[in-house]
């Protein structure tokens, strides 16, 4: 959801910053993503780590701590490092669209709110599930683009400081440098640390990296960008053509464009009805679809034909 206003926050919870801004704003972009598969957290202290797509064997809707070295051995059965799953609300970024003439251009980003493990705006809400923590950005640039004063894409480089606490009992404070980044519809997290810790076991490194990335889904979505680069195209047509016939998990994710949990005739409908979309324009009104190219026409006809041959020998 994309809100819009002319202020600040009144207040700011204490697991994120916000970084100094002007005062002028003219809208925020929320940052609220649906995470890729293999978002990952590292804990090579405990020689375990949570994988968005590695789940607890006796509790599927739990990502489980698994071994490092062999995944096949997990750590107990009772902790979920996503609670949310694939949903993360990471936070908000603030651009200042004055200088945009007709409300379409580019809008300085003015501010970055980031909640890496809990949503800035509700601190019930987790990201990530293992220590307290607080996120710093200490350096942010960026862009929003603009089409008609609606947000369609946008590029942000920040730098950031996860601050951990009550790891283990340590009375220590353990920084993590890390960057975040949105290129696109798209954002990436990164960051890595080993600060010695007074924990309960003895002082020692406690080495962690995070890696998470996914799509936010405040922004148009173009159906059919199966590789999610940006624009509906014949590397899109590619992807769907070498899952054709795999299930989709969950649904919606890779070439599943009608979100049925099966790659099929259907999704390859779905990216032709679409085809030549790209940011950051948005999608035309139904019916104005543009023209694939004769060859390419040629290409997704053998396809279809292939595709249904296929469907029919299944069923026979």
């Amino acid at each position: 959801m994309i809100v819009l206003r002319g202020g600040w926050l009144a207040s700011i919870p204490m697991f994120c910053l916000l970084a100094t801004a002007p005062a002028t704003v003219g809208g925020e972009l929320s940052l609220h993503s649906l995470a890729d598969n293999d978002s990952a957290y590292y804990e090579y202290y405990s020689e375990g780590f949570v994988r968005m797509d590695q789940f607890a064997s006796s509790n599927p809707t739990n990502q489980n701590f698994h071994n490092i070295n062999n995944p096949a051995v997990q750590y107990g059965q009772g902790f979920d490092g996503f609670p949310n799953d694939r949903n993360f609300r990471l936070g908000h970024v603030t651009y200042d669209d004055s200088g945009v003439a007709n409300g379409t251009g580019q809008a300085p980003i003015t501010g970055v709110t980031l909640g890496i493990t809990r949503d800035p705006a509700n601190s019930t809400y987790e990201n990530w599930r293992r220590f307290t923590t607080e996120t710093v950005v200490t350096m942010f640039e960026g862009v929003v683009n603009l089409v008609n004063g609606s947000p369609v894409s946008t590029t942000l480089d920040a730098n950031v400081t996860l601050k951990l606490s009550n790891v283990f009992g340590a009375t220590t404070v353990g920084e993590y440098a890390g960057t975040f980044s949105l290129d696109g519809g798209r954002f990436e997290f990164e960051a890595e640390g080993a600060p010695v810790l007074d924990i309960s076991f003895g002082t020692a490194p406690f080495h962690l990296r995070w890696d998470f990335g996914g799509k936010l889904t405040a922004l148009p979505e173009y159906v059919g960008d199966y590789d999610e680069n940006g624009a509906v195209d014949g590397n899109d047509f590619l992807l769907w053509q070498r899952e054709l016939g795999n299930a989709a998990t969950p649904s919606g994710s890779g070439a599943d464009g009608d979100l049925s949990g099966t790659i099929d005739a259907g999704d390859l409908a779905v990216w032709q009805s679409n085809f030549g979309q790209s940011n950051p324009v948005p999608a035309p009104p139904i019916g104005a679809v543009p023209e694939p190219s004769a060859a390419l026409l040629a290409l997704v006809g053998l396809a279809s034909l292939g595709s249904l041959a296929a469907q029919r020998h299944r069923r026979s």
